[in-house]
């Protein structure tokens, strides 16, 4: 993060402990409100626009950056590693580009991670690739492997 930082108008926090996971789950529970609301006309339709403009002035007031068009925004997070998460965090900031970090080898995972079987990790990459296949102008998969000054 501290390399990437150094790029003029560029910040990139660190992790917000997932706080996007429960932001995801109330998005869907007004998904499914809509829905019932449209099927018996009954109750209130609740704009999902609206909160996805929330949860985007929630993670910059959180990371302390206002949302200034001249500043590349970002922030750090190994816990978004399965496709519908990274897919939220896509409809939440449609123009956002992606740096998907994977490790090629699943031994070498950080001690975070190192409980996780080493079948999950493998799917970590393979829901990244899965990913930038769906998005490939607006990812770049990068294995920590091939990290190197000159990628950047």
């Amino acid at each position: 993060m501290n390399m990437i930082n150094q790029l003029p108008n560029v910040q990139i926090s660190g992790e917000h402990d997932g706080q996007l996971v429960p932001m995801q789950e109330m998005y869907e529970d007004i998904e499914r409100n809509n829905r019932e609301v449209q099927e018996s006309g009954v109750g209130r339709y609740i704009d999902p626009h609206e909160f996805l403009c929330w949860v985007q002035k929630w993670f910059f007031l959180h990371t302390g950056k206002t949302c200034e068009s001249n500043i590349v925004h970002g922030f750090k997070e190994i816990r978004y590693r399965d496709p519908d998460k990274i897919r939220f965090v896509k409809k939440v900031f449609p123009c956002a580009k992606f740096v998907l970090n994977y490790r090629e080898d699943p031994e070498g995972y950080s001690l975070f991670l190192k409980d996780i079987p080493i079948e999950d990790r493998e799917e970590f990459a393979r829901s990244f690739e899965d990913f930038h296949k769906e998005f490939p102008v607006d990812s770049f998969l990068l294995s920590l492997e091939q990290f190197s000054e000159q990628k950047w």
